[in-house]
């Protein structure tokens, strides 16, 4: 991945302090369309006047960029109280909630300053999980939209809420390590847990990871960046073997070794080059895995494409088998080792089954039958 000069001066003049040279701003803003730009960037260039007082910027572009942060911060306004009342619910039925990914930003964030979210996302325990999709899916306002391999996406009137079992898509044991890491604290009157800020750091990255190899949201490479140098600042994350070791418990480390080069290209005094190359250089294994990882693309675009190509198909014996095909190669190239350390065939079962939030491989088969028939 590779982030362009423009964007690495946006960064730095943001996180730099006071100091932002009139010519530097200048030079950012030479040929901008605004029109044609992306929210995430127009928004960081709102946050940069604001924190200039405008100087340098053309007085035509002030109003533009002004009128986009109060958009967003009105889409927070909006939008939030209808993630808070579900909150609130599931507080009072004593399920513990964490707030995570955007959501946890927030807390990292000053007050007021918009953070740019696709949706909200809560984890519950697991054994928690299908009483709080039952509950949320009661209130006013909500409906279930589908589910995957770590969440149930349930729509709401502003935004859609991804209630999530498992905080690592593919981290099959590491939810429990998380929460039992977590920091408590006061969220609109009722008790909720954010991340630890190494697992925070090593989650932003694991999740971007992902985004990338499937292809999704490769547009949101600014604010991922700004997401972990405000963790990395404000949790103090100094000791880079920690974070190492900790990205290795968790299954992630190679997601480190592949994102973290830009992160200290673009914040070196954060992440000094020496610290990149001690702790997180790619090794036999991770050159294995990009492989697998190439792989894996080739076999997510195919059957992606199948999909779009084939919207109108019944549900019949060649369509399960190719998304059998699809999910055992998923379940071989990128599921990770949990589930395969249960051998096959039950670690692939389970995969299978959760995969599709069923309580039972039986269940599942149930399901796809009637769809069938």
């Amino acid at each position: 991945m590779e982030i362009g000069k423009q964007d690495k001066t946006l960064l730095r003049l943001l996180f730099s302090g006071s100091s932002c040279p009139a010519d530097e701003v200048s030079s950012l803003l030479a040929g901008l369309d605004i029109d044609g730009e992306r929210a995430e960037r127009l928004l960081l260039l709102a946050l940069l006047g604001i924190k200039t007082d405008w100087r340098a910027f053309p007085a035509s572009l002030r109003p533009r960029l002004e009128g986009i942060y109060r958009s967003m911060r009105l889409r927070d306004i909006y939008g939030v109280p209808w993630l808070n009342g579900q909150i609130r619910r599931l507080a009072a039925a004593g399920i513990p909630v964490m707030i995570i990914k955007g959501m946890a930003m927030r807390t990292y964030y000053a007050p007021g300053v918009p953070r740019e979210m696709s949706d909200f996302d809560l984890a519950v325990p697991k054994e928690r999980f299908e009483e709080a999709r039952d509950l949320a899916l009661s209130a006013e306002g909500a409906a279930k939209a589908y589910d995957s391999i770590h969440s149930q996406t349930i729509i709401g009137p502003q935004k859609d809420l991804d209630l999530h079992f498992r905080i690592f898509k593919y981290g099959v044991n590491t939810s429990p390590l998380i929460w039992e890491r977590a920091a408590a604290f006061e969220y609109e009157g009722v008790r909720v847990f954010v991340p630890a800020p190494e697992d925070m750091f090593i989650h932003i990255i694991d999740n971007k990871a992902r985004d990338e190899i499937r292809g999704e949201h490769t547009g949101r490479r600014l604010m991922w960046l700004c997401d972990l140098e405000r963790v990395a600042e404000k949790g103090d994350i100094k000791d880079w073997k920690s974070v190492r070791d900790r990205a290795e418990e968790l299954g992630s480390l190679y997601y480190l070794k592949d994102l973290l080069p830009v992160f200290s290209e673009v914040f070196p005094e954060r992440l000094p080059p020496a610290e990149l190359e001690k702790y997180f250089t790619k090794d036999a294994a991770d050159r294995k895995k990009e492989r697998q990882l190439s792989e894996y693309k080739r076999c997510f675009k195919d059957y992606r494409d199948y999909l779009a190509s084939h919207k109108e198909e019944k549900y019949g014996i060649s369509r399960a088998l190719r998304a059998l095909s699809f999910y055992r190669r998923t379940y071989s190239l990128y599921a990770g080792p949990d589930y395969r350390s249960a051998g096959a065939p039950v670690g692939f079962i389970e995969f299978f089954r959760e995969t599709h939030h069923e309580g039972s491989m039986a269940a599942f088969l149930l399901r796809y039958i009637k769809k069938i028939v």
